[in-house]
């Protein structure tokens, strides 16, 4: 599981400290950095978040006019739910506000499951 917080459920980190889960832990910037990355067919992203730490270990380091930076792979996301007010029988959605910046890859990459609707207009 790829997150940039797993919050205080205990059997979460229960699980993750006994190994049945394994866990990366990710800046929210880079989180969604990566996501949009693979959104846009990017091969990854980068960032100086990390350099000097335990995070840098085994990631490739990139020199750009004399700063280091981390190499970030992109997230391809198996899935993404999304809430509408609308939609047709197309899996044309309206979505109340416009998708900000760090919502558009989740639209862009995550493969569908299923498609629910509260309400479906054929029209739309």
């Amino acid at each position: 599981m790829i997150a940039s917080h797993i919050g205080l459920n205990p059997e979460t980190q229960q699980k993750m400290i006994s190994g049945e889960i394994d866990v990366e832990l990710v800046p929210q910037g880079t989180l969604v950095e990566r996501i949009r990355a693979a959104g846009v067919g990017l091969g990854g992203i980068l960032t100086p978040t990390g350099i000097g730490t335990l995070v840098e270990e085994g990631k490739q380091k990139i020199t750009v006019d004399g700063k280091e930076y981390l190499l970030e792979t992109p997230i391809h996301g198996d899935f993404a739910l999304l809430a509408a007010y609308r939609a047709d029988t197309s899996a044309i959605w309206s979505i109340p506000s416009p998708p900000t910046i760090s919502t558009r890859p989740w639209l862009w990459r995550a493969r569908p499951l299923s498609r629910n609707r509260t309400r479906s207009y054929p029209w739309v």
